[in-house]
């Protein structure tokens, strides 16, 4: 009897050791960082969940809050240009590559992603103009934006045995833009200032995209 226990106890305690190394293979994750956008503030929630092949799949959806965080910081950082209400929403997801991996308990996770983006969103903006007679005048008007992004992305996760999770990432990308004014009092004014024209562009263009981002999650 004691010749068959032993073995199916070595046994069991082996599959223990390994089971708890082994790390999670689904993740819950946030962003937090982006409730401070100031131009598309949102609550982002995801789902991630490793592959074969040193895989890992990444989906995330967001709401566009009505006013940014900054906003309610009243740091006038647009001036005259003040977007004050928001809606919509963002989609994106990713796929990465792991391209290095240490650790067996507690694993930092070096990879390259790419990604893919669609926002949607709704505001209503104050900007302030210049007339064709040189005089600044307030307009208040609606913008409508899309926004289709794909990048390419360097970066990091550290795991706890825990189960908590850490992702900080940063690329590079390029994104197709459709923004609509309506309501606008004339077109062909100019912005007052450089900065508010290229915020609130209108039309159809290309634009360099920089995303940087830092996610905190949950393994289970």
């Amino acid at each position: 009897m004691k010749k068959i226990l032993l073995p199916v106890f070595i046994i069991f305690l082996t599959n223990t050791i390994i089971a708890q190394e082994k790390i999670n293979e689904n993740s819950i994750i946030i962003t937090p960082l982006s409730v401070f956008n100031i131009l598309n503030p949102a609550i982002q929630v995801g789902y991630q969940r490793d592959l074969p092949n040193k895989l890992i799949f990444q989906i995330e959806g967001g709401i566009i809050l009505k006013h940014s965080v900054f906003g309610f910081m009243d740091l006038h950082l647009y001036n005259g240009a003040v977007n004050y209400s928001y809606s919509g929403y963002k989609f994106r997801t990713e796929i990465k590559k792991i391209l290095s991996q240490e650790g067996i308990y507690d694993v930092q996770r070096n990879y390259i992603a790419a990604e893919f983006l669609y926002l949607k969103n709704r505001a209503n903006v104050n900007n302030t103009y210049v007339n064709s007679d040189g005089q600044n005048y307030e307009d208040f008007f609606v913008q409508k934006k899309q926004k289709y992004r794909l990048a390419a992305k360097l970066g990091k996760q550290f795991i706890w045995t825990s189960g908590f999770m850490i992702d900080g990432s940063f690329g590079i990308g390029l994104a197709y833009n459709n923004v609509q004014h309506f309501d606008r009092e004339n077109e062909n004014d100019k912005d007052v200032s450089p900065l508010y024209g290229y915020i609130l562009k209108k039309g159809n263009f290309l634009r360099l995209n920089f995303p940087i981002d830092i996610k905190f999650g949950y393994r289970f």
